[in-house]
């Protein structure tokens, strides 16, 4: 969404409309099909909107360069979708074992630090 609009405040504007949006065509969402790709559609559909309106400006991208960076940007949200996933079933791992791990990564950054300081003098 932020590689459509140069402003923040365009951004924020856009995402209150797809949330708006979302919101009035819950109705319409049929339990079973993927929720991913119909609130995407709708995302898109409301980027498209507003980028219409901003149409007088010189500053705005035709629609083919729209449509393209679009379509990057949600090919690679769907892969941020697939590392969540990834993740969840990697936490359902004994929490025993993700403990450990945690403990070992702390250890480690600990006698790194610890390592830097004392080859710069700064040991206390």
């Amino acid at each position: 969404m932020r590689c459509l609009f140069v402003h923040a405040k365009d951004v924020d504007d856009v995402l209150q409309g797809i949330n708006a949006a979302l919101w009035e065509k819950a109705d319409s969402f049929q339990m079973g099909t993927d929720s991913w790709a119909w609130a995407s559609q709708i995302a898109r559909f409301e980027a498209l909107n507003q980028i219409r309106k901003y149409g007088r400006d010189r500053l705005v991208f035709d629609d083919e360069i729209i449509y393209r960076l679009a379509t990057i940007a949600e090919s690679r949200l769907q892969s941020f979708e697939d590392r969540r996933e990834a993740l969840s079933e990697c936490l359902t791992r004994p929490q025993v074992s993700i403990r450990q791990t945690l403990y070992r990564i702390r250890e480690a950054l600990l006698s790194c630090i610890e390592g830097k300081l004392a080859l710069e003098g700064k040991t206390s």
